[in-house]
């Protein structure tokens, strides 16, 4: 998560444009909520459309379209997909690190590596799955060889390099770091999620015109995505989660990109890009976080306390919201 920070301006004019879009959001979001209601409902009579292994092995693949890109790599998923006692390794290995297990999710991607074969194309991901868990047990060399093995056997797999650069960047090889994003970025310009982790690393570096510049390529790389997606016929489990995950990469970037404009004083369009996040992601709770700071530096104290509470009602409260909240009631 992002530091917040205070930017120590609070002007009369700033204000006063803030309570004019933030009536106009009001509006907007009455409408979506209104959508959503009524999308929930659709959803509940028209019952489950596919059973749950076959929507998940859907996903799955899907996934593999969004991180991977060429059709080269998509063919190599394929085959990945057709080991069925590797890929179900892999998934064990993804529980295991969604349960805080990082020992046992590394024992999970060895076997997988194994079963796909050490040398294989087929084991990259794998690899990079592994190099996650060796870095939240801070075994960075280890890390780093997996990510390095993951580009080695597939080069044109851009997660090996989103992996690799943020290696590089918690060891403070920050130029490091920012050469492999651009990589990445090279090799499949329209890497929306690589345009966002650099612009994160930018931002960490308090170059913040540059950060602004890659949340707005973020965003402009998702909106093609989306547009050309709706011209192609795609069966509903897969549009739906191409949606989900488009829809959150562009909260993201609009909640980072929104929080380096506070850094600037540009609380306007702070405001703006906070609120459309909210509107794309209604459950982001960092989302609400960071506009409820907003909202605390500026003086609207009880916008500030309902964002927080929103927060705090979507996850266990932080030692830092707890204190927000004290401070807004």
């Amino acid at each position: 998560m992002k530091r917040l920070k205070h930017s120590g301006r609070d002007e009369d004019s700033d204000r006063s444009a803030m309570l004019l879009q933030l009536c106009s959001y009001v509006r907007a979001h009455a409408r979506l909520l209104a959508l959503g209601v009524a999308v929930v409902l659709a959803t509940a009579a028209a019952g489950p459309i596919l059973a749950w292994s076959d929507l998940a092995v859907r996903n799955l693949k899907t996934r593999a379209l969004v991180w991977m890109g060429t059709p080269e790599i998509l063919l190599l998923q394929r085959e990945r997909f057709a080991n069925t006692a590797a890929f179900a390794e892999e998934q064990a290995g993804n529980a295991a690190a969604s349960a805080g297990d990082p020992e046992g999710a590394i024992t999970h991607f060895t076997r997988a590596i194994e079963l796909y074969g050490t040398d294989h194309p087929t084991a990259a991901h794998a690899y990079r799955l592994r190099a996650r868990e060796f870095e939240a047990l801070k075994k960075y060399p280890q890390a780093l060889a997996d990510a390095d093995k993951a580009i080695a056997l597939e080069p044109d797999y851009i997660g090996g390099y989103h992996e690799r650069a943020e290696l590089l960047a918690q060891l403070g090889r920050t130029s490091d770091a920012l050469a492999e994003f651009s990589t990445a970025i090279r090799r499949q310009p329209d890497d929306a999620k690589g345009y966002l982790l650099r612009g994160d690393l930018l931002a960490k570096l308090e170059r913040r015109d540059e950060a602004i510049a890659d949340y707005t390529q973020a965003l402009a790389a998702v909106a093609r995505d989306n547009d050309a997606r709706s011209s192609r016929d795609q069966d509903e489990a897969s549009a739906k989660f191409l949606h989900k995950y488009n829809d959150e990469l562009m909260a993201r970037a609009r909640v980072h990109r929104g929080e380096t404009y506070q850094d600037l004083g540009r609380f306007d369009a702070a405001l703006a890009d906070f609120t459309e996040a909210l509107l794309r992601r209604p459950n982001y709770r960092y989302g609400y976080i960071s506009r409820g700071w907003l909202y605390e530096k500026q003086g609207f104290r009880e916008l500030a306390r309902l964002d927080y509470e929103e927060a705090a009602r979507l996850g266990k409260p932080s030692e830092w919201l707890t204190r927000a909240l004290e401070r807004a009631r």
